[in-house]
């Protein structure tokens, strides 16, 4: 598989949670913009590489019974 070939599958994402992350746990999350909204809501966007890494990233929200509010593609830059 070549890089281009590796690269079909990147997409950037935003993953909306429910109230605010622990600054430990946002400094986890290396590589992607986090910034809570005035309804106390976090925002994660950033590069996912493929939908196993996007599942990873639900599957430790949902670990940590943080709530889920959205899971949307987001434009890159």
């Amino acid at each position: 598989m070549d890089a281009r070939e590796a690269r079909v599958h990147e997409q950037t994402f935003e993953i909306v949670v429910r109230g605010r992350l622990s600054p430990e746990l946002a400094a986890t999350l290396t590589g992607y913009d986090v910034f809570v909204d005035d309804d106390s809501f976090t925002h994660v966007t950033g590069l996912v590489i493929d939908q196993a890494a996007l599942h990873g990233l639900i599957s430790m929200f949902g670990s940590l019974n943080i709530d889920l509010v959205s899971v949307n593609p987001a434009p890159a830059g």
